[in-house]
């Protein structure tokens, strides 16, 4: 193989490799989003549930 052949192998390996990156990332702040998500909802169904709690007699 010639250097501009090898020039350009390595170039596509680092544009896959930048590829690969980005993607991690997305997915990263795709599953960060959605735990935020359910925590959210978590929190909330928390908070619903909270006056019928206080509500109910002490033992």
């Amino acid at each position: 193989m010639d250097n501009g052949t090898l020039q350009r192998i390595s170039e596509l390996a680092k544009s896959k490799i930048q590829y690969n990156y980005n993607l991690m990332n997305a997915c990263t702040a795709i599953a960060v989003q959605s735990d935020q998500h359910v925590l959210a909802k978590q929190r909330i169904s928390k908070k619903t549930e909270v006056p019928s709690q206080a509500n109910s007699p002490k033992s």
